[in-house]
């Protein structure tokens, strides 16, 4: 019988990798998660762009689920040493037997906040969420497609987020501060915040409320999306590869526009807490600012391009993308300029149904 959920994580990282964590190999955190659930249905897919370096890895692991771990498929990007997240989040489309796919990364692992707090190698946690998969599920059966939440647990945080601990401490807590009690609090967010600010500026969306539907353009990160409308829009589009960021923001518009309508919910039930690393290694890929990523979005955006994968930029679509890059990125240098020209006569051409009728015939 095929599970009902896939879960996705695509990684590129060394094996130790999270900061002040050197005994934790960096399929541990998702691992252990994943072994904790309630929710069993479910299968675990890894893309790896270090695949030929611990492609045994996981014959010694022992789960309750399946695991296929597997390299990214072909990519002109690959060759080039420069990130391919859509191409890695396309691979595991492919390979998906769920119906529902459930993003996961490698630094995170969902959370439940409580003044329960552990020590496990040097570093302090919060409860593992037993119930994460199930939550998500359930909003999947209400027609409903969930997005998580995320925390930093060490790290600078991010720009423009809402403001600290005593606007949020009842979404975390259930409770009203006073005295002794908010003390006691607060120095336990001190400690999963290492005294950093709460890195989601989506927080602000839920208004006082437990869950909120929310807009295609905060769908981002750690989230939940039937395979069907996946396929509907080719995945996600790839012509963002070669460059960082984005692609999921603009996988959440192209599914509103092709219909599929007032989806994405945010729960802060669905936390996960994000773990700061060292990196991913120079010699697994780079990011290269030859194109504006934003500029991209606008454009799919304008356009309404719904269907990625399928169509070759017009000389309008690509004059908008190169303006955007030079207000956004810079001038075109001679550099700048040989990989833009390598993106546009690489644009994907690939068809995600027939590349998994392909596969179901090869099995």
């Amino acid at each position: 019988m095929k599970p009902k959920i896939t879960v996705l994580m695509a990684t590129a990282r060394d094996d130790y990798t999270l900061s002040g964590m050197p005994k934790t190999h960096i399929f541990d955190l998702p691992l252990e998660t994943l072994r904790r659930q309630t929710f069993r249905d479910f299968e675990f897919i890894i893309v790896d762009s270090l695949y030929e370096k611990r492609k045994n890895y996981f014959q010694k692991i022992e789960a309750p689920f399946s695991i296929k771990h597997i390299p990214p498929k072909s990519s002109p990007w690959i060759d080039k040493g420069l990130c391919h997240i859509a191409n890695d989040w396309n691979t595991a489309i492919i390979h998906a037997e769920g119906e529902l796919l459930v993003r996961m990364d490698d630094w995170t692992k969902p959370a439940t906040f409580s003044t329960e707090i552990y020590e496990e190698n040097n570093v302090l946690f919060s409860d593992f969420d037993t119930e994460y998969l199930s939550k998500i599920w359930s909003w999947y059966k209400n027609k409903r497609w969930a997005v998580s939440l995320s925390l930093y647990y060490q790290g600078v945080p991010a720009e423009n987020v809402p403001s600290l601990y005593l606007k949020h401490y009842t979404k975390l807590f259930g409770d009203k501060p006073n005295g002794e009690t908010l003390d006691r609090k607060l120095k336990v967010l001190d400690i999963i915040y290492q005294k950093t600010k709460i890195m989601d500026y989506r927080y602000s969306m839920l208004k006082g409320t437990q869950a909120t539907n929310i807009e295609p353009g905060a769908f981002a990160g750690l989230s939940a999306v039937p395979l069907e409308p996946l396929l509907d829009v080719n995945g996600i589009d790839e012509l963002f590869d070669g460059c960082k960021t984005l692609e999921d923001t603009d996988l959440g518009y192209r599914l509103d526009f092709a219909g599929y309508h007032n989806k994405f919910v945010m729960d802060e039930k669905l936390v996960v807490i994000e773990y700061q690393t060292t990196g991913i290694t120079p010699h697994t890929l780079y990011s290269a600012a030859f194109k504006s990523n934003v500029g991209l979005a606008l454009m799919n955006f304008n356009w309404k391009r719904w269907r990625a994968n399928t169509e070759l930029l017009t000389k309008e679509q690509i004059d908008y993308v190169r303006k955007e890059t030079v207000e956004r990125v810079g001038q075109f240098t001679k550099e700048r300029q040989k990989l833009f020209d390598f993106w546009l006569h690489h644009q994907p051409n690939f068809n995600l149904k027939e590349m998994r009728k392909k596969l179901d015939v090869e099995r």
